[in-house]
């Protein structure tokens, strides 16, 4: 949606240009009518009622050249504005069990007729002559092309993405969706508190929404695996319900199929793992969505602390406790929902950052499919580079039992200090604001419009708890190289552990992090490790960061510094930067005399 927006709004500025220059140099009469007419469309974004006022002002337009092609694009991207606001409509309709595979088949059909749209647009943009156009309209053009481009690129992914689902479709496959909270962090972004199974049929696709407990107690003891000592006060074995503490999400999502097929349920071809957070994103489009039965109110502030409260407090009772999910999920995809989504609101949508911070990740068995998912940047795959010389990858695991990590604020500092020889000198600090305010998930909830007898269990000072008043009880794997020498660390909160991955390419250092309501911790270590490129002289330099999915209330700032008589050139503009903890690469080359 963004992009094609982008699209509409870029196309609005080339139209312009074109027509001030055409105005200029061949008819001045037009170019005032042409000119309101691209600033016409920009205002009217995605909204149909608005274009038609837009197509009549068009078909206006002479049908002699260069003019018909500016006439031609607009009547195109109103098809387009068309198509979308379709797909809109039937949104809601996709989230119904059964589904007629055909008829979500059908759908991917508009995409084709947006992309010939697309291309017609950059077929009639082609046909512009360049003497028309000064430097800096050439230069616009040229960049819209790219930018449409970039869009058919993307629509043809799909396309493979439409082909691959019909195949999965004929063979009767699974898809296991993992809901996952990432205010009780695990490695690939919150606890898994709830699942979806979706079962795909040659004529129809059907969905079962299961509580993760109803399946991890019929997982056999001797199917569990044992638990690293962290974990042990929080659970003896790792189960179902924990199966997705490997960082790598290729990994995690191979142990949930080894546990379907240890329950002798069908194992899951693809697996997706879906944040809460994707609720706050909806939610900032949508508006506040009420949710009848209990009186309360969602909005993308406080969505995830409305649905733990009504879950953890058993509003429907206790062998119904998800059953406000369900609720919230009906009352969220009704059709008027989706009717308000405004163009602007889409426009200012940042999918890329969402993507970014792994919020949404997934992993199929057909290799077709896992290339479509590596190509997105939706795979998790935690894998060093070969031409990396340091690695990070910050991965945090609760082991509190609550939600707190909400009111958790983290920041992280990493600065590595180069020797001449390349010894590397790593400094790491982690500060830890637990910044929960009294009163303030009563604020948020907004629960002074409540019932009076749902608003009565948030006097249970359990359920505070476990909403975000506990301690705040998380432990940091710290993923860096094989060959890293932890030299030193301080920390309030306990003693510094070392162990090795399972695949011991990586060392990971276990960092105790508890912090209650009001508290601020710092952590510091120090640790050892090596540069083998380059010479005495000179070296290049490169740290990788694999992001962490899911986080919020995170930064990142990485630095460099040398030992006596060195000095480093930054090739990359985020070192010194605080950042979200999403993938980058920090390069520099250092130089001795």
């Amino acid at each position: 949606m963004k992009k094609l927006g982008i699209f509409l709004f870029s196309f609005g500025i080339v139209g312009i240009l074109v027509s001030v220059s055409i105005g200029e140099k061949k008819i001045p009469e037009l170019n005032a009518s042409i000119f309101t007419l691209a600033e016409q469309a920009m205002d009217a974004g995605l909204n149909k009622e608005n274009w038609q006022e837009v197509s009549l002002e068009a078909k206006k337009i002479p049908r002699i050249f260069p003019l018909s092609l500016i006439r031609k694009s607009f009547l195109e991207a109103e098809e387009i504005v068309l198509e979308v606001n379709q797909l809109k409509e039937n949104i809601p309709s996709l989230f119904t069990s059964p589904l007629d595979t055909e008829k979500i088949l059908e759908e991917f059909k508009s995409l084709e007729r947006i992309d010939k749209n697309l291309k017609r647009i950059s077929q009639n943009l082609n046909k512009i002559p360049d003497f028309l156009l000064d430097e800096k309209q050439q230069e616009d053009l040229n960049h819209l092309q790219a930018k449409l481009r970039v869009v058919r690129w993307h629509l043809a992914d799909i396309q493979k993405f439409k082909n691959i689902l019909r195949q999965l479709s004929k063979n009767e496959e699974k898809i296991l969706v993992l809901l996952q909270n990432e205010n009780e962090p695990r490695s690939t972004g919150g606890f898994t508190g709830s699942i979806l199974n979706i079962s795909l049929g040659k004529e129809e696709i059907t969905w079962e929404f299961s509580d993760i407990y109803s399946l991890d107690r019929l997982i056999p003891g001797s199917s569990q695996l044992p638990a690293p000592d962290f974990f042990r006060d929080l659970s003896q074995t790792i189960s179902l319900r924990d199966a997705n503490f490997w960082p790598d999400f290729p990994t995690s999502s191979q142990k949930y199929r080894e546990f379907f097929e240890d329950l002798g349920r069908p194992v899951p071809n693809i697996v997706l793992a879906i944040n809460l957070n994707i609720l706050e994103e909806l939610l900032s489009l949508t508006g506040p969505i009420k949710i009848p039965k209990w009186g309360v109110t969602a909005n993308e502030h406080n969505v995830d602390l409305v649905l733990q409260f009504l879950v953890e407090a058993k509003v429907a009772g206790r062998f119904g406790a998800k059953e406000p999910l369900l609720s919230f999920a009906e009352e969220l995809f009704k059709t008027e929902n989706f009717a308000s989504i405004t163009t602007d609101k889409l426009l200012n949508f940042d999918f890329s950052k969402f993507i970014n911070q792994k919020n949404i990740l997934a992993n199929s068995k057909n290799k077709e499919l896992q290339k479509l998912f590596e190509t997105w940047q939706i795979d998790g795959l935690v894998q060093q580079k070969k031409e990396a010389d340091n690695f990070l990858y910050f991965d945090f695991i609760s082991v509190g039992a609550n939600k707190s990590e909400k009111f958790v604020w983290t920041k992280l500092w990493h600065d590595s200090e180069i020797s001449k020889d390349g010894t590397v000198k790593n400094f790491v600090e982690i500060i830890r604001n637990h910044a929960l305010k009294n009163g303030e998930i009563s604020t948020l909830l907004q629960d002074s419009s409540w019932p009076e007898n749902v608003r009565e269990l948030l006097v249970d000072e359990d359920l505070l708890w476990k909403l975000g008043e506990g301690q705040n009880r998380t432990f940091l794997r710290l993923f860096v190289p094989k060959n890293a020498k932890l030299l030193s660390q301080k920390n309030p909160s306990g003693f510094i552990t070392e162990n090795f991955s399972d695949d011991k390419k990586f060392k990971i250092f276990e960092i105790p992090m508890f912090v209650v309501p009001g508290e601020k911790i710092k952590i510091q270590l120090e640790y050892e490790t090596k540069l083998e490129r380059g010479s005495n002289n000179w070296r290049p330099y490169l740290l990788q960061v694999v992001g962490t999915p899911g986080r919020e209330k995170t930064s990142f700032m990485s630095t460099i510094s040398t030992t006596k008589n060195g000095k480093f050139t930054a090739e990359t503009k985020n070192i010194g930067k605080p950042q979200d903890l999403i993938d980058d690469d920090f390069r520099a080359v250092i130089e001795f005399e």
